[in-house]
């Protein structure tokens, strides 16, 4: 079974330069989330995070959002004689960082559009 089958909620497609600390420690690398909806995100990687590890995930176009989560999965791929990882984050909480911010009050579902609509997806 894939991801996706086991999934509540469809994932649609994204490519977004993302930010990922683990214990307020920057992960250096490149990471793109690929995926999201209000459960959680994709994520390709070149550093391995190991499930269970919690993360905070910042989104570098949109600085106002953040993703708090867990890894939940983690699998290794090769493309292009290179190793990268795809991850499973669940998202425990998104965040809104700007404390002006009008969204405040939004619910998950209405913070995932609007974070795709901003990305032009």
């Amino acid at each position: 079974m894939d991801e996706s089958a086991r999934r509540r909620y469809p994932r649609p497609a994204t490519k977004l330069g993302v930010t990922v600390f683990v214990n307020n420690e920057k992960i250096l690398g490149t990471m793109t989330m690929i995926d999201i909806n209000e459960d959680g995100i994709g994520i390709i990687s070149e550093k391995a995070l190991f499930p269970g590890t919690e993360v905070y995930v910042t989104l570098k176009v949109i600085n106002d959002y953040a993703i708090y989560g867990t890894v939940r999965w983690s699998h290794l791929l090769h493309k292009n004689k290179k190793t990268y990882y795809r991850m499973g984050i669940e998202a425990e909480s998104i965040i809104i960082e700007s404390i002006n911010n009008t969204d405040e009050a939004l619910g998950r579902s209405e913070l995932v559009s609007k974070i795709l609509s901003e990305t032009g997806k």
